[in-house]
């Protein structure tokens, strides 16, 4: 199985936006499972890329029910809540309900075993961290904790508030949607 966490502000930019479904849609297809956490904004946007031809997808909440989602991936575990407050460096002033959502970021950036990373994460954040050239801050949000985990294990953040990373996926984009369009076309 592949795997990638698509995750992001709940202000993340409709232009953004339309980008990650359109990414979603297309990791889809070449049987990518979505990791993400049912928010408003990118969670939802890459959702609902995915949804479009019935992805595979892990969807981690907080609690059942959360944002309305029916994913009955909410229980949090005593690994992934000491895996919160090992990454989150104000984790004891949190309230109760804050750090059961940081302990679900643990499980979309390492899978349910918390042993399984994906193999990269897809965000936006405000400050265009990617946790290697650019650290976490404030304006990261509760992206600043999954992407505090992906880089402590190595695995690649692509943040989209960055030109570069923006143009390389729209690139990507482009071809991808070139190919299906051409493989599709075959079939005929």
């Amino acid at each position: 199985m592949k795997y990638y966490a698509g995750i992001g502000s709940r202000q993340t930019p409709g232009n953004i936006l339309k980008v990650m479904k359109d990414i979603a849609f297309y990791l889809s297809l070449d049987n990518y499972v979505l990791r993400s956490g049912a928010a408003s904004g990118a969670d939802s946007a890459f959702e609902e890329g995915c949804d479009k031809i019935f992805g595979e997808k892990e969807i981690y909440l907080p609690s059942p029910r959360f944002n309305n989602s029916l994913s009955e991936l909410y229980i949090i575990t005593e690994a992934a809540r000491d895996l919160a407050k090992y990454f989150h460096p104000g984790y004891e002033l949190l309230n109760e309900y804050a750090k059961l959502l940081l302990a679900r970021n643990s499980y979309q950036v390492l899978g349910k075993d918390l042993q399984t990373p994906s193999q990269f994460v897809i965000c936006w954040t405000e400050d265009g961290t990617d946790g290697l050239n650019i650290k976490t801050s404030k304006s990261s949000g509760a992206t600043g904790q999954a992407i505090r985990i992906a880089e402590y294990y190595k695995i690649p953040v692509h943040n989209l508030r960055r030109q570069e990373v923006l143009k390389y996926w729209v690139e990507w984009l482009k071809e991808t949607e070139k190919y299906y369009e051409l493989r599709f076309q075959k079939i005929k």
